[in-house]
Order: C-alpha cells, then structure tokens, then sequence
C-alpha cells in the first residue's frame, strides 16, 4: 500500500531506475534506498514517517492499518486537499500518442488508431510527426476506397483535399517533411497534392495547379496560426512545467496532471512561473516565435527537469530575479495557492465545512428557522 502511495505522489515507481535485478532483489530485501523516495514537500511530516515505515523490509517495524487512516485522515481534511481535483490533462506526448497509434494500427484496429491521432491533435494542433501519421493512414483507408464498387471520384477527390491538408501542417510544423531525403518526399509534396487536385491534373492546367499549391499552403498556415489564436485567448500562454516531474499542466496554481505536485514553497512557485511558456526566451531572433515552436521548445526543457532547473539557479542574475518575484507577482501567487482556491473549490469546502457543523449553509438555516416556526 506504501510502495503504491509512493509511486502515485511521486509519479514515478521508486525502483524504476536500478539498473540491475539485483539491485531490485536487494530493494524489497534491504529495504529502498532514502534517495530513491521522493516525498512530496507539501505532504505533512507525520504522514510521512508513517508511510515510509510501512515501507520497512521487517513486518512488525510497519505501522497497522488503523494509524495509517489516521494519518491519512488527519492529513487531508480542510480546504488544502481539495486543490488536488483541480487538474486538467493535456494532450499526451508525442511518443505516448504515437506508441498507442501505432499499436492500436498493427492489430488492425485502424479507426481507433486514427481517433488518438485526432482526439490529440485537437488538444495540441501543433505536433507534425502526428499529422504525418494520420496521412499516412487515412491515405491506406483511401486507396482501399479507390477499389471499392462504391468509388466515386468527387468523394475521393474531397477525402484527397483533406488528407493533402494533413501532410502540409506537418511540413509547415516541420521541415524535414519538405526535404528530398526523406521517405515520403514525393507521396507528401508531389502525388498527394495532385490527387487533391485533379481539376487542374486533368485539364493539363499546371499555372493554375501551382497557384492552388500555394493557396492552399497558405491557408494551412492560416489555419494553425488560428489554433495559436484560440489556445492564447483560452489562457494557454500560461502553460508551464511542472517542477517536480516535468509535465506540461495548464496553469501556475493547478496541480501536476501526472504526478499530482503542486508548488506551495516560493522556490518551487518562481521556478514553476520561471518555466512558463510566455517567459521562453529565443536566442538569435528578433521575431516571436510561433507557438508550436515554444511548446516543443517547453516539452523539450521538462524531458530533463533536474538539469533545467539546475541551469536556471546557476544564472548569476537568478538571485536578483528571485527577489523581485518575492516582491511582485510572488506574493499573489503564494496567496493564490496557499489561501486561496477557484470559486468551485470554495464552494466545495463550504459545503464541507457545513457537512461538519463548522458553518451553517444559509438556505439550510433558513429552512430550520421555518420549520421551527411552524411547531411554535
């Protein structure tokens, strides 16, 4: 039940990093190594100690069941655990994406491989090695369309114009789609967009097929740079890291989606603002970078979160910077996490509080006085 408790706090199992079975043998034998678990900072001390003796390789040295809920019980009442509920998931990485895909595909299960690829596309538009995929595949569906007694060649042409529209937001989201090196240089840049449009193939009309090309390019670009607009107006130039285990969540005061950490101390509350993907800074450039890049660029610093926080307290102006957040935004943020939650988590805890006869809801009181009134 520790071990499990652990993992879930930390998000990540305490063994997963011994490199051998022996070293894993020695664990459950010896007892896990202090370095290996990662409490979280915010979990009370008691609570702590209790679970990290119920870890001990030596039964009678683990604590029973009944002061484990007591624990338990002591430490998540009142408003605090409630910030807990507060999590919103983000699309899942490229690689989980890509990996439930391609394996969902291989058993032939080929519209539920292409529904991962949508649903997270439409949470995170900006990851061209997805698009790639569903173009690949849709166009497997479709050239088994074309042998199908139903063919119809305004159906095919229109399924043809959407899956063209695929590949050009993976080559605009990423070059390599572009080069001539690559695999599919020709399917992606040449076949697939003259089966798109075989109005101009047909009629031989090869200006007006390069003025489509170049329309129709544009209005991909158009259309991602829409999908910024809409994540930016949603809030999304608040997405940040998590501090803890390097999950992208969606907002400086909500917990982490994966490991569940939400930063109380004023370190971990400025690195946490630090690595937020407003403040990413570009070298070299003058120009904003598009959103897509900076997402990449975030997810690319939370792969290694250890070091990138490393990297930021060794900057010789972090100290000065740290100062002015304790000042400035610092003291909201703090006040925000620690004291108070959104309008649905007050509501929660005073319904909790009026559960235990801490308040009295007013409706409820109301109505007490109106029965009493009536038996008077």
């Amino acid at each position: 039940m520790s071990l499990m408790a652990l993992e879930h706090l930390s998000g990540e199992h305490p063994l997963i990093k011994l490199g051998s079975l022996e070293e894993v043998f020695d664990a459950h034998i010896l007892g896990i190594n202090p370095n290996l678990k990662r409490w979280p900072r915010d979990l009370n001390k008691e609570l702590i100690e209790t679970l990290d003796r119920a870890l001990s390789p030596i039964p009678n040295h683990r604590p029973s069941m009944e002061e484990i809920n007591e624990q338990l019980k002591s430490a998540f009442t009142g408003p605090r655990v409630l910030l807990a509920t507060n999590q919103e998931k983000l699309a899942d990485s490229l690689e989980d994406a890509s990996r439930k895909a391609k394996s969902l595909w291989a058993l032939n299960q080929n519209e539920a491989a292409i529904s991962i690829l949508k649903n997270n596309l439409q949470i995170d538009p900006f990851q061209a090695d997805l698009w790639y995929y569903l173009t690949k595949w849709e166009w497997d569906l479709l050239s088994e369309y074309m042998s199908s007694p139903d063919f119809d060649m305004n159906t095919f042409t229109e399924k043809s114009k959407c899956i063209c529209a695929y590949a050009f937001r993976a080559r605009i989201l990423d070059e390599k789609y572009s080069q001539k090196n690559h695999e599919d240089y020709k399917f992606i840049n040449l076949i697939l967009p003259q089966m798109a449009a075989q109005e101009f193939i047909t009629k031989k009309n090869m200006d007006g097929y390069y003025k489509w090309g170049r329309e129709f390019l544009s209005e991909q670009r158009n259309w991602l740079n829409n999908q910024e607009v809409k994540i930016v107006e949603s809030g999304g130039p608040v997405r940040c890291l998590c501090v803890k285990c390097g999950e992208i969540k969606m907002h400086i005061t909500m917990r982490c989606p994966r490991c569940g950490f939400l930063p109380t101390e004023m370190i971990d509350i400025y690195h946490t603002y630090t690595l937020r993907i407003e403040a990413l800074k570009f070298s070299g450039t003058n120009e904003e970078p598009p959103y897509w890049q900076k997402m990449n660029y975030l997810k690319k610093l939370g792969k290694n979160i250890s070091k990138t926080i490393y990297d930021l307290c060794k900057d010789q102006n972090d100290k000065d910077y740290y100062n002015r957040f304790v000042q400035n935004e610092g003291k909201f943020l703090y006040q925000a996490i620690n004291f108070r939650g959104s309008k649905d988590e007050m509501d929660s805890i005073k319904e909790q509080l009026a559960e235990m006869n801490i308040i009295r809801h007013p409706r409820k009181t109301n109505l007490k006085d109106k029965i009493r009134n009536i038996f008077k």
